[in-house]
């Protein structure tokens, strides 16, 4: 993995954000970021290929987005493509698999994308209901869609009307407190995600690894599980 200096990151912070003091540490492949007001922390390999979307949640941590209403959106489904190719600019996790995708667009641009799973039976919900997934939702980098996430999330309802809906937030970088104000709770915590890291792109791991191969193991603090019932 190519080198990271801290003062490298600490001067394209300051270029991005002149009126904020950050101090910044390297430990263990992650780097920490700390202002008067909050600290986030995060891996190399993150800053190293997705530094934009760092950068634009670090700004959204200042209150210097863009800021548009969801008023002013439009609801659209979307197709694969569109969805992985925004997901993969602007989630630090990138594009999943999924199966209902929607966007939100303000004069024809894509500003905010949620994407949710199929349905599934719950022994949590009577019989005739299913629980669905909310699998990404992502802003547009330096943008904020005010209102969007409970746009998205209205239109899904209208349209499927689910017994619950769950998704998970990462603890590295959010208490879930936007979800826990539209009535989501938390479930539970779960174990910290293993990811490994090759040819400096970080993949989570679904299987047993090959221990002797010379690759870069890592994990995540865990993830929060919410749900919201319907």
């Amino acid at each position: 993995m190519s080198a990271i200096n801290s003062a490298l990151i600490k001067n394209k912070l300051q270029d991005n954000f002149e009126d904020t003091n950050f101090d910044v540490e390297l430990s263990d492949s992650k780097i920490l970021i700390s202002t008067d007001a909050f600290s986030v922390k995060f891996w190399n390999v993150d800053w190293s290929q997705k530094n934009k979307i760092i950068l634009s949640k670090i700004s959204a941590l200042l209150g210097k987005t863009n800021k548009i209403h969801g008023r002013n959106c439009t609801i659209k489904s979307i197709d694969k493509k569109q969805a992985e190719e925004f997901l993969n600019q602007n989630h630090l996790l990138g594009f999943a698999n999924s199966y209902h995708k929607f966007g939100l667009y303000f004069k024809d641009e894509l500003m905010a994308v949620a994407t949710f799973s199929k349905g599934r039976k719950m022994n949590r919900l009577p019989s005739d209901k299913k629980s669905f997934e909310l699998v990404r939702f992502a802003n547009k980098n330096f943008t904020i869609v005010v209102g969007g996430l409970s746009k998205l999330l209205n239109h899904f309802v209208e349209l499927k009307t689910p017994g619950d809906i769950m998704t998970y937030i990462d603890k590295e970088w959010s208490e879930g407190k936007s979800f826990i104000k539209l009535g989501f709770v938390i479930l539970e915590e779960t174990k910290p995600l293993d990811f490994y890291i090759e040819n400096e792109k970080k993949y989570l791991v679904k299987h047993q690894m090959d221990e002797s191969k010379n690759i870069e193991k890592i994990s995540n603090e865990g993830n929060l599980k919410l749900v919201k019932t319907y």
